[in-house]
């Protein structure tokens, strides 16, 4: 039997409670990532820990964990939301496995995409595929992040139906349409910006995420 879910009423209300040190942590570096845009200070130190070429051509392997710590995007409604989704998506996982998997599920999903996107790209440049002059735009900081806890959520919650804000009219979506929409939206992403690491990572990331078992009930 299907329920329906208001994913924006609940955050405003704090539903859920608290989240976990951590995953707050992550919040507040995902918002200073896509926020710190506006202060030159911070662009070098935002820049070393994104995923780019630099993880081959300078042994910078750092990025392909940290990249998930920084947010993408800078000021805009849509990065509001992105962060929203991304609470929201961690504080319902936490419900149906608990603290602890949901962790590891988010930060094991982070190393395995990001190292599928990097031998991806290194693979296309060395064979001369797609030029991107912004590799890994599509998987950088809150994407990869959503990427592996919208399939979890996907996953836990098959019979759900989301409503999105007042502003988005409101829609009802079934949960099970949620991961193929996302898909759909990365190969819209793909074919804007030919960042095929990214879309890599993207999958990857869905991949992970949808492996996921409940425990709850």
């Amino acid at each position: 039997m299907a329920f329906e879910r208001n994913p924006w009423r609940e955050f405003i209300g704090g539903g859920r409670g608290r989240p976990p040190q951590l995953l707050a942590a992550w919040l507040v570096a995902l918002a200073v990532g896509c926020f710190g845009g506006m202060f030159w200070e911070l662009g070098p130190v935002l820049d070393g820990l994104r995923l780019s070429a630099a993880v081959w051509e300078d042994g910078q392997v750092w990025r392909v964990v940290t990249y998930a710590f920084v947010g993408w995007g800078g000021v805009s409604p849509w990065t509001l939301i992105q962060l929203v989704l991304v609470y929201w998506f961690s504080m319902e996982l936490i419900v149906w496995i608990g603290w602890p998997r949901v962790r590891v599920l988010l930060l094991s999903g982070v190393l395995v995409a990001g190292a599928a996107a990097v031998v991806v790209q290194l693979a296309s440049d060395a064979s001369g595929g797609p030029d991107n002059h912004n590799p890994f735009c599509l998987m950088q900081g809150q994407h990869v992040v959503i990427a592996i806890a919208l399939a979890a959520f996907a996953r836990c919650n098959q019979n759900a139906t989301v409503t999105t804000p007042g502003f988005l009219l409101g829609l009802p979506v079934p949960v099970r349409w949620m991961v193929p929409l996302h898909l759909l939206y990365a190969l819209a992403g793909f074919a804007a910006t030919r960042d095929l690491g990214g879309l890599v990572g993207v999958g990857v990331a869905t991949w992970w995420g949808f492996r996921v078992r409940a425990t709850r009930g």
